[in-house]
Formats: C-alpha cells, structure tokens, sequence
C-alpha cells in the first residue's frame, strides 16, 4: 500500500443566512456535513 487510503465522503456544505429577510450586514453561517459511506 502506497500510503493511508481516505474513505469515501460526501462533504455537504450548506450555506445559511443568519439574519431574516437579507435586512443589514448579510451573515452567512456555513455549516458542513461531512456523510461517510
């Protein structure tokens, strides 16, 4: 073996607004989830 093999994963990464109807200072919170299979 040439070295570790990684497994398999999907990484989802979903991007949310934080503040409601896009009013002031767009934040975004990213949350990412990583699906091993």
């Amino acid at each position: 073996m040439a070295g570790p093999i990684p497994l398999p994963t999907r990484k989802m990464v979903i991007p949310t607004r934080k503040t409601p109807c896009g009013q002031g200072s767009e934040s975004w919170d990213k949350w990412e989830m990583r699906v091993h299979k």
